[in-house]
Formats: C-alpha cells, structure tokens, sequence
C-alpha cells in the first residue's frame, strides 16, 4: 500500500528526460528503442504536461492520477481540468488533485512507459509513439480519457515541442542504466493492478 508524501517540484532537463525514457524503455518495452522520435515525442508530452519540468511533482511525468489509500505513493497539488466545457479547479484535499508520487526520476519514467504500453484506455496510443506520430498520439490519448483540455490546444502544444527537441538526440543507454531500469520496473509490478488511472 502506499502512502501521502509531501508534494515537491523535481524538474530535469529535456536531455535528462530524453536519456531517462532512452534507458528505461528496454525494460518496459523488451528492446533498445530504435526510432528516437519516439523518445522525443514522449518527452514533448513532458514538457508539455510539466512545463517543461518546471512544474513536474513527485518525478510524476505525466501527471498520472492516483487514488489515497491505493497501491501508488500519492501527493496532493493544486490543478484544474475542462469539465462540461467549463474550467474547474481542485485544491487539496480534493481527489481530483491527487497525484501519483515517485521517489526517482527512473521511477516516473518507468511507472509512465508502462501506463501507456499496459494500460487498455491509452495503449491504443502506443503506435503512434513508435511511429513518432505527436498528431496521432495526441488524438488517441484525448479518446482514451487522458487529457480533458481542448485537443487542439494539447495537439499543437505536443507538435511544435516535438519539433523543438529535433534538436536533441537521446544518449544510447549503458547496461548499468538498463539493469537499473529493469530492477525499478520488476518493482513497479508488484504494485500494478490498482484501478488509479487519469
């Protein structure tokens, strides 16, 4: 079970977060990634979603959701959603800003790769990943309950991103860090099942 911890910023850089996904991705996906726009395009979601890690909590990459008392560590933060085409806030204690935490960078990275390659509502968005579809990956995430802001919005955020780190290229992962990420996601299994999602 895990437990409230208090809420944090841990922010990175988009090389950081572009060489975390490049060494973690062997152990959720089974291979080296071989398409690094497919590391990039996941990092674009990042940024997108962290501004630009300025805003990431707890190595929470995505902002997954989490439920008080589940498997996931959780913390709580201000945030708001489009709900009904209006914009709601939500404050703590509300569960509705109730986050997924995690102790590391690799931690999150690895907890975010097995949400959208396992999990049935955002596997959907997988594909477009491996092709480095952002338009794509965009639409299927907004279909599979993700995101609740405009898809518009979301979508041309991701793209000029995704374009902005072209500039960038993913360190191939040392076996060290493979074996590290393997071991972090061998853990992240034993806590997988809860019904906590976004």
């Amino acid at each position: 079970m895990g437990q409230e911890v208090a809420d944090r910023i841990t922010p990175c850089t988009a090389q950081e977060m572009l060489d975390a996904l490049a060494a973690a991705w062997p152990a959720v996906v089974g291979s080296l990634c071989t398409n690094t726009d497919s590391v990039r395009l996941l990092c674009a979601q990042w940024a997108m979603e962290t501004g630009w890690g300025k805003a990431c909590h707890c190595n929470n990459i995505g902002n997954a959701k989490a439920v008080v008392g589940g498997s996931y560590d959780w913390c709580f933060f201000a945030t708001d959603e489009i709900i009904n085409g209006r914009l709601v806030k939500f404050n703590p204690p509300n569960p509705g800003c109730c986050f997924r935490a995690f102790a590391t960078l690799r931690e999150g990275v690895v907890d975010h790769l097995h949400l959208l390659t396992r999990q049935s509502n955002f596997a959907s968005a997988w594909p477009f990943v491996l092709a480095g579809d952002a338009a794509g990956f965009c639409r299927a995430l907004k279909i599979g309950g993700y995101y609740t802001a405009d898809e518009g919005q979301y979508t041309r955020a991701v793209v000029s991103i995704f374009g902005d780190l072209h500039k960038l290229t993913p360190v191939t992962p040392s076996k060290n860090d493979c074996v590290a990420a393997e071991l972090t996601y061998r853990d992240l299994l034993l806590i997988v099942g809860d019904a906590e999602d976004l």
